[in-house]
């Protein structure tokens, strides 16, 4: 069965990395990241702020990277995996199994991608090289 695909930005770090080890000795570490979608308010001009706690896990290599370097209050986060659903106590609860996370440092009021000391004009580029 596959798993449907996720991606989620996220502003804040809600936890430190909770640590565990699966029972062959893998390193998980879980966090909660803060996201928050935006709605407009029926009938009006204004917005309504939605802010949602997700729980995200991550395992191995992310999770040994997570621990090092994330922790609480920690902001702008994009992380790509897939949903986990799972039932307890006859309540479901979604957890994200994170494939990949990226850190977006904050200049100023923008948030950038690009890490310092990285050009973002390539030189090389030649229009007339046909593809």
């Amino acid at each position: 069965m596959a798993h449907p695909s996720v991606m989620i930005a996220g502003l804040i770090v809600g936890s430190d990395p909770e640590i565990r080890f699966t029972p062959k000795g893998g390193k998980t570490a879980r966090v909660s990241l803060l996201t928050k979608s935006r709605r407009k308010k029926r009938g009006s001009d204004e917005y309504i702020e939605d802010p949602q706690w997700n729980q995200v896990t991550f395992y191995g290599v992310l999770a040994e990277t997570v621990e090092t370097y994330i922790k609480k209050g920690d902001r702008n986060f994009v992380v790509s995996g897939h949903l986990e659903l799972k039932q307890r106590d006859g309540k479901f609860y979604t957890n994200i199994i994170a494939e990949q996370i990226e850190a977006f440092p904050v200049s100023g009021d923008r948030i950038s991608p690009l890490k310092e000391g990285v050009d973002p004009v390539d030189d090389d580029f030649d229009p007339e090289i046909p593809f």
